[in-house]
């Protein structure tokens, strides 16, 4: 399990990919929509409560 990334880690750093140094976007970049987004997340719980 320490091979494998929290999701939450994962969705941060590409936030943090997509920011520039002010804190806005430099690049459009492709974001999944909000309710896809927080099934990724719940899917990915549910798979870390099951391990």
């Amino acid at each position: 399990m320490a091979s494998t990334q929290d999701v939450f880690t994962l969705v941060g750093k590409r936030m943090r990919g997509t920011l520039g140094e002010q804190g806005h976007r430099s690049r459009p970049v492709e974001m999944p929509p909000i309710a896809e987004l927080i099934c990724r997340i719940d899917r990915a719980l549910q798979d870390r409560r099951a391990a």
